[in-house]
């Protein structure tokens, strides 16, 4: 009787080389370590995730995610599944399931759109950084498909620094988990396998057309020392507004904001936390909310829908701190504005959101926001000396206000002496002009004029009698 192969060959056979059934049972080993005596060097910005629903069990290897609307998902089974689309919505039920025809799966490891909603499904997965087939399918928009089945067109590529197949330890960079569309191009990121483990993912462009082609390695980003399973990037996501990149881990992610173009790494970067599982998909649901999912580790953890929320890292910066002004008397206060979790930097040293001004100068601050994008801005002050807080009185004028705090409409009075010509304005701290009258010239005596300041705060009069200039504070409130 012909005699039975070995073990290994049966994951030959369902699409698995040997190497990667080796590498995965030691992967799953190492999450099973980390799940039981929990994560370690956690950064300090936790992201809130919530646990909204379990993912159909027909995917329970979740390995790639899409949002084709607010509350519907496409996903796929990780390597050795059937090439076959799966959509659910948000509470974990299936919706829908797609077969690719002509597509074999050998180790489908991200999904992702283009503008167009094209999507496209990496059938790059490379534990074993062997693979000499590596694709993706491009399928057309999954709602303008009629039936259960589509055809595909497909990229074939190669990595133009791997010549060694697998190359030694320390060279195994070739593992992908991770793409994105950008413009008319996609972009993959490694998931870094190397041992002794350097930290890297590496960025490589090909472009979105079906054909055969040798990728343009980019650049890489650093991110981390270890360990491998809490370093290496297993999914990526670009926000509908195309303003945030993020790419996943099994306990973090890194969030990159304020770049321009597709320099992603350019800008700035958050690493942000969660619990440890092994998560190996992200999709963004709008621009501040996405959704992860978990794959099912020894029928035990996992297959999990979560909910994140990335709003205070999806925030940035403005800063107007108004234009150049002339104060007299009372102190300016200067507003940078609040923003949560933000950090202020203002010339004087100050780190507070607001500071009072009391002396002529520049002013300036810096507002960075939790993600690292920050805003800057600076004004000119004059303040005027020599002039007492309420103005240089005079027996002549007997300029009077009040009593302050003023209400909504209040009075202001004055003596002349003889004959002259006047007119008065009013400034917020800001140095906008609120109130303005026009010269008038007004005979000798008391007289008196009616002023409506709607909004409360603090302003500056100024009174020109004649060639003579004369201030007085505002206090305005309800």
């Amino acid at each position: 009787m012909p005699s039975v192969p070995p073990a290994p060959f049966a994951y030959r056979m369902r699409g698995i080389h040997y190497l990667d059934f080796v590498v995965r049972i030691r992967t799953i080993s190492l999450l099973l370590i980390g799940l039981i005596a929990g994560a370690t060097g956690l950064p300090g910005q936790v992201l809130p995730t919530y646990n909204i629903a379990n993912v159909p069990s027909v995917i329970e290897e979740t390995s790639g995610l899409i949002a084709t609307g607010p509350n519907t998902l496409w996903s796929h089974n990780d390597s050795g599944g059937d090439p076959k689309l799966y959509a659910f919505d948000t509470t974990g039920t299936l919706l829908r399931t797609l077969v690719v025809r002509n597509a074999t799966h050998v180790d489908w490891e991200e999904i992702t759109t283009d503008s167009l909603g094209r999507v496209y499904i990496g059938d790059f997965g490379n534990n074993a950084n062997a693979r000499t087939n590596l694709r993706i399918y491009r399928i057309p928009p999954p709602a303008s498909i009629a039936g259960d089945s589509v055809d595909a067109e497909i990229i074939h590529f190669s990595y133009p620094d791997q010549t060694a197949f697998p190359p030694a330890d320390s060279l195994l960079k070739f593992d992908m988990e991770a793409m994105v569309a950008w413009g008319d191009s996609l972009y993959l990121f490694s998931k870094n396998r190397t041992a002794p483990f350097d930290g890297y993912t590496r960025r490589y462009r090909l472009p979105q057309d079906p054909g055969t082609y040798t990728a343009t390695l980019v650049d890489s980003f650093y991110c981390g020392p270890g360990p491998q399973t809490q370093f290496w990037v297993t999914a990526a996501a670009l926000s509908p507004n195309r303003e945030h990149l993020v790419l996943l881990s099994s306990d973090r992610c890194w969030i990159f904001s304020c770049f321009s173009g597709h320099d992603f790494f350019g800008g700035s970067v958050a690493e942000l936390s969660f619990p440890l599982s092994q998560k190996e998909a992200i999709a963004w649901r709008d621009d501040s909310t996405a959704f992860i999912t978990d794959e099912v580790i020894a029928n035990i953890f996992g297959g999990v829908l979560y909910r994140a929320e990335f709003d205070l890292w999806t925030v940035e910066p403005v800063v107007f701190l108004g234009n150049d002004t002339t104060v007299s008397g009372a102190p300016l206060l200067l507003d940078a504005g609040t923003l949560p979790g933000a950090s202020y930097t203002w010339s004087t040293g100050a780190t507070t959101p607001t500071i009072s001004v009391t002396a002529s100068g520049s002013y300036a601050v810096t507002v960075t926001a939790l993600n690292g994008c920050s805003a800057s801005d600076t004004i000119q002050v004059s303040v005027l000396t020599g002039i007492p807080g309420r103005g240089p009185q005079s027996d002549d004028l007997r300029l009077r206000v009040g009593p302050q705090p003023l209400p909504p409409t209040f009075g202001l009075s004055y003596e002349l002496t003889g004959p002259s010509q006047v007119h008065f304005d009013v400034w917020d701290l800001r140095g906008r002009r609120v109130l303005s009258t026009r010269p008038v010239l007004q005979a000798p005596g008391l007289h008196s004029e009616q002023i409506f300041l709607p909004n409360q705060g603090h302003y500056l009069l100024r009174f020109f009698q004649a060639d003579q200039v004369h201030f007085k504070r505002l206090v305005r409130m309800d």
